[in-house]
């Protein structure tokens, strides 16, 4: 089979911008700082060839946006509530997948007989997605995206079409318990997994949101509350796994971070508490995110 001639952060990108974009029941955490300090997206670029571009040798020096005192955005969203809470969240584990083009034994006789596609599912990060969806309670949806093409030139003509989300396959990570690999054929709604090669169907990615945010109960809680719980629950899923590897103990690590950077800011005299254990909480899940390579999006309707 054939590699995807792009990488998974090509793919990601537009992907995460049309779900945003194209679906008002979902909206990227970032967006807290939104209208106020006019940053949509932000890295940290280090390849040559970029500053190249620019003419510069190396990395301009800038500034670290947690050194100022942002909390009043902060405050201020959670007042006016323009943004939902953080009770209900979709996470999503991007996959680069591989072209085939002539399917053969139990891959064929499940179904799929033409052009397909396939991705790895990876033992550890597929027993951290279990463990956190176990944890979680049923308040997120924890699934795969891998596009159902495999051209740079086709990415391009999705990106320009936004037509990236029907052209993507988003098997929940439940369905895929004890499998190594995904097969499908089309940005539809059914694959097959090895080893049992028994094609699965699942609903819509927008209908599983629909869904989710119907089924589950108004609770009186806010924001701060339900992001230290969302943080918590992460965590504690972590904890769970009974042979940890590389990426558990990384995440750990990162947590480490974390609180010498919250210890940092209570020495240097920042008492908001409040503020600090937000702030705390969101640096968690972002962690998280970081070590086992999800993208996190929260669902709900703005207020």
């Amino acid at each position: 089979m054939t590699p995807a001639d792009f990488e998974e952060s090509e793919y990601r990108g537009p992907l995460y911008n049309q779900l945003e974009r194209g679906n008002h029941l979902v909206w990227e955490p970032g967006q807290v700082f939104e209208k106020h300090i006019g940053i949509d997206r932000a890295a940290y670029v280090t390849d040559p060839y970029f500053w190249d571009l620019h003419d510069l040798s190396a990395p301009m020096s800038g500034v670290i946006l947690r050194d100022y005192d942002w909390h009043y955005i902060w405050e201020k969203r959670l007042k006016n509530k323009i943004l939902p809470d953080f009770k209900l969240n979709l996470f999503l584990q991007a996959k680069r997948p591989h072209a085939g083009t002539r399917p053969r034994g139990k891959v064929k006789k499940a179904g799929i007989v033409g052009d397909y596609w396939k991705f790895e599912i990876t033992r550890h990060q597929q027993v951290a997605l279990e463990q956190m969806e176990k944890t979680l309670n049923g308040n997120a949806i924890v699934c795969y995206a891998a596009p159902a093409f495999h051209t740079q030139a086709a990415l391009y003509e999705h990106t320009k079409n936004q037509s990236i989300v029907p052209s993507s396959s988003f098997p929940p990570a439940s369905a895929l318990t004890g499998h190594g690999a995904w097969y499908y054929d089309n940005g539809g709604l059914s694959g097959v997994a090895n080893p049992d090669f028994v094609r699965v169907e699942f609903e819509p990615l927008q209908t599983r949101i629909v869904s989710l945010m119907e089924r589950t109960r108004p609770r009186s809680v806010n924001a701060r509350e339900s992001l230290h719980d969302l943080a918590s629950a992460l965590i504690r899923s972590t904890s769970e796994i009974q042979e940890p590897a590389s990426t558990d103990t990384w995440f750990q690590q990162l947590l480490n971070r974390v609180d010498a950077h919250i210890s940092s800011m209570t020495e240097l005299g920042f008492r908001d508490e409040e503020y600090i254990q937000a702030l705390r909480n969101y640096m968690q899940v972002r962690a998280f995110c970081n070590a086992y390579r999800l993208d996190w999006l929260v669902i709900g309707k703005g207020a």
